[in-house]
């Protein structure tokens, strides 16, 4: 996860999962 995206920090990464999870919901 932090390989593949070592330029975007990943709690960031995890906040913008949710987002995208909650919209969907």
């Amino acid at each position: 996860m932090k390989t593949q995206y070592p330029m975007i920090p990943f709690p960031l990464i995890v906040k913008a999962t949710d987002g995208d999870t909650e919209a969907i919901n």
